[in-house]
């Protein structure tokens, strides 16, 4: 009687534990959605914006990716101190800081009389997205574990969801009554997403202010990366060693001094100094750079190629565009595949090497040839990128272990959008040259297939350094992959 009672009381918890969600973990999965819901919907309107932005403010295409970069830059230097502070001052507090900012650059983007206004606004959006993914980092705290994979799969859904609809819907607004008004949209997103994290998200509770936080470290790491960023993305203002642009050199290597000074001395160190001898780590961070690079960079060359060679309205841009996105996610699901039974080099090879493809056929693509391998290149280099993710994020997150999947993970980050911060503006240079040639169609064409191929060439390189990453760990981290792709 005895054995069945236990029995049975096993195969009810058993049970209550494979419930579905409550209606109140319902509004929780919501409100812990729309941060990257948020990132991605704005990502996808401003790419397609960026020919109306440019026609607006009468900008030179070296000076527009820095509607990008803008963002990209403070993202970069504050993901791993945001990360660090979350277990310190609290990671719900830290997201609503981050919303707080973001739903400020979005309210002064949607009324930027100039392009220095929508930069300034971008940043402050940079600062703000900083914090989103602490967000992951709470679904084990706000969901019971036999669920918290569901609920993670269910956030990691938003990216997507919002990919696509700012691609196709911010191309309709901006066709129809302007880019500036796609902000007003995400600024009310914004504050629905403040109230619903505010009122729905507890604090968590094990969370304790720590001592001792090495804001040297941090300010000094964060400091370099700003310095060599500003330094490879502000030749089209400061010319390559020209006074500024030494300063921005010099600055970096200060701040990198301090880094290693600060770390030699401290015992628990921001950053330890050992990581950046893991191989392990460090290829695939690299690999996953020269990703973004390719990914980010083909975005920005994609939507004026559209725009300039083949004439496309806003509409018809965010259209073809859902080409370039689409594959992607279809892509991360089987790059997630080939991560648990592959090689982690072996799966990221062949997603860059489908990128290569993708992009060669853009390269060679000409009016004659039509759309077909146009279409087709969009679809293949979109499907590479988002079957290498995944393995580069499991390769980074494993070399340190479990123990440091949190510190790996906003590392990877901000290495991984290092490529999104360098190449529009990179491209923009090279553009620009092109378009000395004039602004006929066929000088255009070549200008842009030129660029297709530099992508290309990116791409196989990526391929290179990817045969350098060591074999699997064996570890499973799973759980903590999803923190590192956002």
């Amino acid at each position: 009687m005895t054995r069945l009672g236990v029995d049975l009381g096993d195969r009810r918890n058993v049970s209550e534990s494979h419930k579905g969600f409550t209606n109140q973990e319902r509004l929780l999965l919501g409100a812990l959605m729309m941060p990257t819901f948020i990132v991605l919907l704005n990502h996808g309107v401003l790419g397609v914006a960026l020919p109306s932005i440019q026609k607006e403010f009468h900008l030179s295409v070296d000076l527009l990716p820095w509607a990008l970069t803008s963002m990209v830059l403070p993202r970069i230097a504050l993901m791993p101190t945001f990360g660090r502070l979350g277990d310190q001052l609290g990671k719900r507090e830290l997201i609503l800081l981050g919303l707080g900012f973001f739903l400020l650059g979005s309210i002064i983007a949607s009324v930027a009389p100039t392009f220095l206004w929508l930069v300034v606004a971008r940043f402050l959006q940079g600062i703000g997205a900083a914090s989103f993914p602490l967000m992951m980092a709470m679904v084990s705290n706000s969901f019971k574990a036999s669920n918290s994979g569901r609920a993670l799969g269910i956030i990691n859904s938003s990216a997507p969801i919002g990919m696509i609809l700012g691609t196709v819907g911010g191309g309709a607004i901006i066709e129809w009554i302007g880019w500036q008004q796609t902000f007003i949209i995400i600024s009310v997103i914004c504050v629905l997403a403040i109230f619903g994290v505010g009122g729905l998200v507890k604090r968590d509770e094990n969370e304790k202010p720590e001592t001792g936080f090495d804001w040297v470290g941090a300010i000094s790491m964060s400091g370099a990366i700003v310095g060599i960023l500003l330094a490879l993305t502000t030749e089209s203002l400061f010319p390559m060693f020209s006074p500024i642009n030494l300063s921005f050199w010099g600055f970096s290597l200060v701040s990198i001094l301090v880094l290693f000074w600060n770390a030699s001395r401290n015992a628990d160190p921001f950053i330890d100094l050992d990581i950046f001898r893991n191989r392990a780590f460090l290829t695939p961070s690299l690999v996953a750079t020269l990703r973004m690079a390719v990914l980010d960079g083909g975005r920005f060359i994609l939507v004026l190629f559209l725009a300039d060679v083949l004439g496309y309205s806003p509409i018809a841009i965010g259209t073809m565009m859902l080409l370039y996105t689409a594959p992607m996610f279809v892509g991360m699901v089987g790059g997630g595949y080939m991560a648990d039974r592959w090689a982690y080099r072996n799966s990221a090879s062949i997603g860059l090497s489908l990128q290569a493809v993708g992009f060669l056929m853009l390269g060679f693509a000409s009016l004659e040839t039509g759309m077909v391998a146009i279409v087709t290149g969009m679809l293949i280099a979109s499907l590479g990128a988002g079957i290498t993710l995944i393995p580069l994020a499991k390769g980074a997150l494993s070399a340190l272990g479990a123990a440091r999947a949190g510190l790996a993970s906003g590392l990877f980050n901000s290495l991984r959008f290092v490529g999104s911060a360098v190449a529009p503006p990179l491209l923009g240079l090279m553009l620009a040259q092109g378009y000395r040639g004039g602004l006929n169609v066929p000088n255009l064409l070549q200008t842009y297939q030129f660029g297709f191929r530099v992508l290309a060439c990116v791409a196989a390189i990526g391929i290179t350094v990817a045969f350098l990453i060591p074999e699997p760990l064996g570890e499973d981290l799973n759980s903590l992959t999803s923190q590192a792709i956002h």
